[in-house]
Parts: structure tokens; C-alpha cells; sequence
């Protein structure tokens, strides 16, 4: 019996929906029947937590073919971001190599699907204060996976980098959620674990058998600065990955919304980073890499159309657009496919996705983009 991890199929199983298939050990031993009710999303992360398996013969189709795990890339790095909630919070002895696996799957993406990618980090629902601590992790992962694409490591040191970000805030994880659902100053106490964090989670990662040193260190010293002005340390960072890390770092919390403020946009995040760290190449790298409209971003063209950016175009303002409103301000549906590097359809302007809503599923605006694309209804 061939059997896969529970947490690689995790994004199938549905709150109030009957198990697609059976649950099994490590041994193979039958825990769970097909068909059984997981009523809440406790009794999902419960299932997760222990890690539990399927049998790979159970996921077969006709044809004899494995069927996909995920339905697209939205799909799977969902399931992702869950599964590193799941290692977060019950720090499994093997969580070395469980999260150097999710890396392995964030570097894949960029590779792979960098449009995509951008989007699922630029459309993140932020208003999901609780998750903040893990989205933050994961959104920080892809954009150095992006970013160190354009530099001169090893394909090791990425791997590294990846790892580090999706862990470097282990320790204060919960608190993060909490402080976004919060807002206001951290408390006395809170501030204090905060400035000790970065030791903290490299601690924990080394007594849970972590011996990658270069993760260890990107780990310990995220917080600290080239001219010695950071935390806990206040050493001068020199090394070109720590620095990478932390100004990924500062980026994405720049445009995540907490519950007492709106979040910056990405375009305008990149630029502000990009002065404040006194033109700092990593910062310009991160205006490159995302263009003047990256994808995620609601754009309004020259034709009175509202669209949302879903790809990356030969110039960094001429984006591949998937309209969503049309120029009398009704909704269209399937969305449209707008070349903005036509001057009938030309960008004139990004808008705050405050209030305006994308009526459509991502992989539908993503099918719109295709040449010759019609896309369907969104059917959630």
C-alpha cells in the first residue's frame, strides 16, 4: 500500500462535507471510513496535527491516472498555508524536513508560476486578522523565492532563505494573529517577546533537530540592519540574504491591513521600502519584480473599465488586466481579457481594492487572461 501524507491532500476535505477517502496510520491501519462527516475545521486541523495518510490507490481515476491534488495554483497554495499553520502550532519532531518540503513547493511556484504567485500575495484577504502570523510567513517566503531568482545563490541558499522565512516568527506566531485582530501597541510583555523572537524560533528550530546553519542564522538575525540598528542583536548584517529577509520582511507587513489601519499597496509599499532603506538594491530588485501594476491589483483603464492585474506585461505599466465592471459600472461576467498596452485599454490609474469586489473565482480571471480565453461563472 502506497500511502501519502493527509496534509498533501488536505485542501480536498471540507467542513460538513463526507471524507472523499479512507484515513489511515502510518501502518495502514484503516482510522476513518470514506464518507465520515469532519463536522468543524478543529476535527480537520486534529486529523492534520497527527499525521494521518491516504492511500494513493484511493486517489486513482479511471485510466489508471492519479488525479491532481489540486485544482489549480490557488487551490494548492491554500492547502499550503494551511499545512504550515498545522507545523506551526504543533511542532512536530520531523518539522525540519516538513517545512523544508513546503519550501521546496514555494520555490516551485515561483519557478513555475510567478503571476500567480504575486496575485495570491497582493489579493490575500486581510481582513483574516487571526492568520495574520502564518499568511505573513508564507507571503514573505514567496516574494524572497521571487526576489532570489534575480541573484547569484545556489539553489541550497535559496532553499535556506525559504525555509527561514516560513519560520523565522515560530515563536511569536499566535501573537502576531492577535496584535493584527487587536491593534494598538504591543504590551510590555508582548514587546518583549517580540525582540527576542528571532533567537527564540532558532532556538526551538535547533532543539527540533534543525542543523542547516545558514537557516539558523537567517533566522536569528532577520531583524538586524547593515548600519547595526536593529534586534536582538544589533550587529551590522552584511550578508546579503539576511538582508533580503528582512526587507521582504518589512514589505509585506507595509501592505497588510490590521485591524486599526488599511494596508499599504504593494506598488506603493516597494517604493516606500526602496527610500527608506536608502535605495537599497534588494528594494529595487522588489519594484522590478512587481512591476508598476502587479497581478492582484485593481486597475481603471482608459476605456472607463474597472479590471484586476492578473499577469505581468513585456512593460512594467502595460499589464495583462481581466475586466470585472464595464465602463457604465456593471459587473461582466465571464471577465474580459485587456491588453493595457493598447492605448484603447491603457492603464490610467490603480484604485484601492477597499470596497470593490472581484465577482469572480481567481482561476476564472486567470482563464479570462488566456488569448481566446471565455471564462465561466464563479460557482462559490
Amino acid at each position: 500500500m502506497e500511502l501519502l501524507s493527509l496534509t498533501s491532500v488536505a485542501s480536498q476535505m471540507r467542513k460538513g462535507a463526507p471524507l472523499p477517502w479512507n484515513v489511515r496510520t502510518a501502518s495502514g491501519q484503516l482510522l476513518l471510513a470514506r464518507g465520515q462527516i469532519l463536522a468543524t475545521d478543529d476535527d480537520i486541523d486534529a486529523l492534520l496535527e497527527r499525521g494521518m495518510f491516504v492511500d494513493a490507490a484511493e486517489l486513482r481515476v479511471r485510466g489508471g491516472d492519479v488525479a491532481p491534488l489540486y485544482r489549480n495554483v490557488f487551490e494548492r497554495w491554500a492547502a499550503m498555508e494551511r499545512r504550515l499553520a498545522t507545523l506551526l502550532r504543533s511542532r512536530p519532531q520531523d518539522l525540519g524536513s516538513r517545512i523544508t518540503e513546503l519550501a521546496l513547493g514555494v520555490g516551485e511556484l515561483a519557478d513555475e508560476h510567478a503571476d500567480e504567485l504575486i496575485f495570491a500575495v497582493v489579493q490575500y484577504d486581510h481582513g483574516r486578522f487571526s492568520a495574520y502570523g502564518v499568511a505573513h510567513a508564507m507571503h514573505v517566503a514567496a516574494v524572497c523565492a521571487l526576489l532570489a531568482r534575480r541573484l547569484s545563490n545556489t539553489e541550497e541558499q535559496r532553499q535556506s532563505l525559504l525555509c527561514a522565512a516560513l519560520t523565522m516568527n515560530m515563536s511569536i506566531v499566535e501573537l502576531q494573529g492577535q496584535l493584527a485582530s487587536r491593534g494598538g501597541k504591543p504590551t510590555t510583555a508582548e514587546r518583549a517577546a517580540i525582540e527576542r523572537h528571532p533567537i527564540a524560533a532558532a532556538e526551538a528550530l535547533r532543539s527540533l533537530g534543525v542543523t542547516d546553519e545558514l537557516w539558523l542564522r537567517l533566522v536569528a538575525e532577520h531583524h538586524e540592519q547593515p548600519d547595526g540598528d536593529g534586534y536582538p542583536s544589533g550587529i551590522e548584517a552584511q550578508c546579503e540574504l539576511v538582508n533580503l529577509l528582512h526587507l521582504v520582511d518589512v514589505f509585506t507587513a507595509k501592505y497588510a491591513a490590521r485591524a486599526d489601519r488599511a494596508g499599504l499597496p504593494a506598488r506603493i509599499a516597494a517604493q516606500q521600502l526602496f527610500i527608506q532603506s536608502g535605495r537599497h538594491p534588494v528594494a529595487a530588485l522588489l519594484i522590478k519584480e512587481f512591476g508598476m501594476y502587479p497581478p492582484g491589483c485593481i486597475v481603471k483603464l482608459s476605456n472607463g473599465e474597472t479590471a484586476v492585474v492578473v499577469r505581468r506585461g513585456a512593460q512594467v505599466n502595460q499589464p495583462i488586466a481581466a475586466v470585472f465592471i464595464n465602463r457604465n459600472g456593471l459587473p461582466v461576467s465571464p471577465p474580459l481579457r485587456r491588453d493595457t498596452s493598447r492605448s484603447d485599454c491603457a492603464v490610467v490609474m490603480s484604485l484601492s481594492p477597499e470596497g470593490i469586489l472581484v465577482q469572480h473565482a481567481v482561476e476564472q480571471l486567470y482563464e479570462s487572461a488566456q488569448p481566446g480565453g471565455v471564462a465561466a461563472r464563479w460557482s462559490n
